[in-house]
């Protein structure tokens, strides 16, 4: 429903140190995110060397997809980037916005 209730983000695993890898192309794979009674529709997600701080800097038509999976791509070794994540339901609600994980490759 449109009155004001959060979407649940069931299992959001939010790493709170830097994930370090090898891997210049890292590949990530959610499982889907609950919301009752409407469901969940779209996902925003971004991953970037970027600091987003708010909902409405990923709330734009270049991040949404159904899917849930996403490839990274680094262009600079050593450099921080960040998987962000936002959920919306079919009554538009959406979830508030996670820093799911920083990453470097090396």
């Amino acid at each position: 429903s449109k009155n004001g209730n959060p979407i649940t983000v069931v299992n959001p695993v939010v790493y709170r140190d830097t994930l370090v890898n090898a891997s210049a192309t890292p590949y990530f794979i959610w499982t889907k995110g609950r919301d009752n009674p409407a469901g969940v529709s779209r996902y925003y997600m971004s991953f970037t060397d970027k600091e987003i701080t708010k909902v409405k800097q990923l709330f734009k038509s270049k991040y949404k997809q159904k899917k849930k999976n996403l490839q990274g791509y680094t262009a600079e070794k050593n450099k921080t980037y960040y998987l962000y994540m936002v959920m919306k339901d079919r009554a538009g609600n959406k979830s508030k916005l996670y820093t799911i994980l920083k990453y470097q490759a090396q």
